[in-house]
């Protein structure tokens, strides 16, 4: 089966993502689900986009 990394919306990691690795999961997928918010959650687009302003890009 595949190796999948599932990214999360400006919003955040909420339960929508999570529901989806765990079925792709079920499905024999490996998924990654990396929190780049590192638990913060937004409750509209403009506070994410706060949010990630705050933590800006990362670049490796």
């Amino acid at each position: 089966m595949a190796e999948i990394i599932l990214f999360h919306s400006v919003l955040g990691l909420c339960t929508a993502e999570r529901g989806i690795a765990e079925t792709l999961e079920r499905d024999g997928h490996r998924v990654f689900l990396p929190d780049l918010y590192a638990g913060r959650y937004a409750g509209d687009y403009d506070e994410g986009f706060r949010i990630q302003g705050e933590i800006g890009v990362r670049m490796a």
